[in-house]
């Protein structure tokens, strides 16, 4: 139920972050709320517990839960994708692609 919630405010006013770091946790990072964020490890963890998760139908909007999961689940899929090909332009040691280096950042909503 935590993780609903969180993809609830995720889609609301989160933004995931694209990085060159050699840690693959600080690679994707989801900023939400106040000062809340999930590194990719967490993000990894939210949809494993997600695609595992029944949403109750006599919650009051179940169908709208439904879409924001499975779009959640989308979009994560693809930034990960997205995250190998930056990790691996930065372990080749491209130049554009400079420890630290913030590479895209996308609104989740």
């Amino acid at each position: 139920v935590q993780a609903l919630h969180e993809v609830k405010s995720i889609t609301e006013a989160g933004r995931f972050i694209l990085t060159c770091a050699a840690s693959t946790d600080e690679q994707l990072v989801c900023h939400f709320g106040e000062n809340n964020q999930l590194r990719f490890a967490e993000l990894v963890e939210m949809r494993r517990l997600l695609l595992m998760t029944d949403i109750p139908e006599e919650l009051e909007d179940a169908a709208q839960m439904h879409l924001l999961v499975a779009d959640f689940i989308s979009k994560l899929q693809i930034l990960e994708e997205m995250r190998e090909v930056v990790a691996a332009l930065f372990s080749e040691g491209h130049f554009a692609y400079l420890p630290g280096s913030e590479v895209m950042e996308i609104k989740a909503g």
